[in-house]
């Protein structure tokens, strides 16, 4: 090319070249000052969305981490407060055994029923109050509060049934799951009952209906119609021309007017159709279901409660910890600890009778006697070993022994559980080091070779603004041929 002054090739060049050096400069030294690889999607895309990952994953591991370690304290506070009652139930062993001496008077056994009827008080104590962080550990609502359970049979010595394999329920759910009762609603027993059978129950109020007809209008007399109920949410019913209908589940009615083929739904409190249009009813209807008990008797009345009726069992859920970063059960682990107070441990006991053969082939007749504690005790279920009697008081010794093997069971289960979450946080640990380690392999910068490259990008630009000079000294050049 000829010597020019409209347009200087050399000095574009530079210029693009100088510009390119900057941008590589200034990306260098951003990587620099913020040690980062990856400052934007541009550096690496595939690189920034998998540390992004691994930057969650890694959150997800250290809080997991933290998780185990509340829920290894929680259990730590536990424990600490069944060893107290593990303490206790000795004390009782030793004053059972001294109640049962035949050298003492009444009043000395009166005396050590005092003591026995504070221990079992501060056993109460302990379950209401031990807590941590505002839940309650020992006082059932995370496991059972049903009894201890020990039997002893001839031949086979002792036997302890945790409340855990026990059937229990919640007062006001005897009857079946879904039933057609009203929560809150107070019944009657119209017959005597036996478990499994089914039982008559009536409203206390009568019933009466109201219809509706195709057009939605609300007949406003009330007709008395026969029912016998055994219903279920969902449960549907359609009337014949004569006002009569029976539902899947049993329920029948007769004398409802003005609904010839129309439909009803049953929504666990009246009877719907799809314009949604009630029949109006469900009070003081009669109903027949199965009881999961024996303990209901002709003219007993008792409320339904809905929730109890969903959940029969007395076992609650527990404590779900999170110790792991999925959702996923097998990052869960659930703590049940079951009630520790004093009807839980020694209700159950009342009536017992070591059966087993001594060394003269002879068997204890005396039971163990449970008594209410609730002078003593500000819990309304409180009951305390009655050790008066020296016989009754032998028999409260061996009895006790195995309340004190099922504490010993019940803290050996969360001494385990503790353990597995020590090791638990030690792989929580290790994942995260290593994960933390493949993320800095992606993201973090490699100073040493950064600045090397960065020196490299620093000549090269002062190259190209020196070169850039240059080139803008030659148009000057061609005024010489000018002159």
């Amino acid at each position: 090319m000829g010597m020019v002054v409209r347009t200087n090739m050399a000095a574009l060049g530079a210029n693009n070249a100088l510009a390119n050096a900057s941008k590589a400069q200034q990306s260098g030294m951003q990587k620099l000052y913020t040690g980062l690889k990856i400052n934007a999607a541009k550096d690496d895309a595939s690189g920034l969305a998998i540390s992004e990952k691994m930057k969650n994953q890694i959150k997800a591991l250290d809080t997991a981490k933290d998780n185990c370690e509340d829920g290894s304290n929680m259990i730590q506070t536990a424990e600490g407060y069944m060893k107290e009652t593990h303490d206790i139930l000795t004390r009782m062993t030793e004053l059972a055994e001294k109640a049962a001496n035949g050298v003492l008077k009444d009043e000395d056994r009166d005396a050590l029923q005092d003591e026995m009827n504070q221990l079992c008080g501060e056993i109460d104590r302990i379950a209401t109050t031990a807590n941590f962080n505002g839940n309650k550990l020992l006082d059932g609502s995370l496991g059972s509060s049903g009894k201890v359970k020990v039997t002893c049979t001839s031949g086979k010595g002792f036997e302890v049934t945790s409340p855990d394999e026990n059937t229990g329920k919640y007062a006001g759910g005897q009857v079946a799951t879904n039933a057609s009762l009203k929560d809150g609603k107070t019944y009657q027993v119209t017959t005597a009952d036996t478990a499994g059978n089914t039982t008559d129950f009536k409203a206390i109020s009568g019933m009466k209906v109201r219809t509706v007809n195709a057009a939605g209008a609300v007949d406003t007399t009330e007709t008395e119609i026969a029912v016998t109920i055994n219903v279920q949410k969902g449960d549907t019913v359609t009337f014949d021309s004569s006002g009569a209908g029976t539902s899947a589940n049993g329920l029948t009615f007769s004398g409802a007017t003005k609904v010839a083929g129309d439909t009803f739904t049953f929504d666990g409190e009246g009877w719907m159709n799809a314009e949604g249009h009630k029949l109006v009813s469900t009070d003081g209807s009669s109903l027949t279901m199965k009881l999961d008990s024996a303990a209901n008797t002709a003219g007993e009345k008792f409320e339904y409660d809905e929730v109890a009726a969903k959940h029969p069992s007395e076992k609650n859920a527990g404590i779900n910890l999170q110790i792991g970063e999925s959702s996923t059960s097998a990052d869960r682990l659930n703590i049940s600890i079951n009630s520790f107070k004093s009807d839980s441990l020694f209700k159950g006991l009342d009536g017992l009778v070591n059966t087993t053969n001594d060394g003269t082939d002879k068997k204890a007749t005396a039971a163990v006697k449970i008594v209410s504690n609730t002078d003593v005790s500000t819990y309304s279920d409180a009951v305390s070993i009655d050790i008066t009697d020296k016989d009754a008081a032998s028999a409260a010794a061996d009895a006790i022994r195995q309340i004190s093997n099922y504490v010993s069971d019940e803290r050996g289960k969360l001494g385990a559980q503790q353990n597995r979450l020590d090791h638990t946080i030690n792989n929580l640990t290790t994942t995260s080091e290593n994960t933390t380690a493949a993320k800095s392999r992606i993201l973090d910068t490699d100073m040493a070779k950064e600045m090397m490259e960065y020196t490299s990008k620093n000549v090269i630009a002062q190259a190209a603004q020196s070169m850039l000079a240059q080139a803008n000294s030659q148009p000057p050049n061609v005024l010489s041929l000018l002159q």
